[in-house]
């Protein structure tokens, strides 16, 4: 819209008065699109900090995060795990068509044989993706927003066969709701 309004053949002062309005239209797109992904982000963290307040002892984590893929709110979710079990938390966005997954293990953990960066390698494929790190933290991000359920079974089945545990069965936690996207951006 800039370009059109820098290239049309209007007086000068007309030009400014519209630049200023595109300015402050993006400024208020700016400043939604910051309290959304604040208010997403806190949802994320406290559902994770539900999720190990009613499972104290699991010996991994494995979920999804609605978190529209977005890395910083899966990476401040993953924060609450640091001291706790290895966590892989996966998360789509219909919309832009993208999965990502993001892993967080505890260095005694990665002596029994977990390496973040193979859990996440594995997926690659699934989610037709690209990504690395390193044996404490990694991530992938792909587009087959279609692979949640199998890259979560697949995570799983991995996290137990390095741990040499079963399945976990979560508990449920406190509050697990995530407010729709749609319902976010109009507020």
């Amino acid at each position: 819209m800039l370009t059109d309004i820098n290239s049309a053949q209007i007086q000068h002062w007309r030009k400014e008065e519209l630049r200023r309005a595109v300015e402050a239209i993006k400024k208020v797109q700016g400043d939604a699109d910051r309290a959304q992904k604040a208010a997403i982000s806190k949802e994320a963290i406290q559902i994770t900090k539900n999720i190990l307040a009613a499972n104290p002892s699991i010996p991994y984590l494995v979920t999804e995060m609605k978190a529209f893929a977005q890395n910083k709110v899966i990476n401040d979710a993953l924060k609450e795990v640091m001291n706790g079990p290895p966590a892989l938390f996966i998360s789509t966005d219909e919309d832009s068509g993208k999965i990502l997954a993001m892993a967080s293990v505890p260095k005694e953990c990665v002596a029994k044989g977990l390496k973040a960066d193979e859990w996440i390698k594995h997926l690659i494929p699934v989610l037709n993706g690209k990504g690395g790190g390193k044996a404490e933290s990694a991530q992938v991000s792909g587009t087959n927003v279609k692979a949640l359920k199998e890259a979560l079974n697949k995570s799983e089945k991995f996290a137990q066969e390095k741990l040499s545990c079963g399945p976990v069965v979560l508990a449920p936690p406190l509050s697990t709701s995530v407010k729709p996207k749609d319902e976010i951006e109009n507020n």
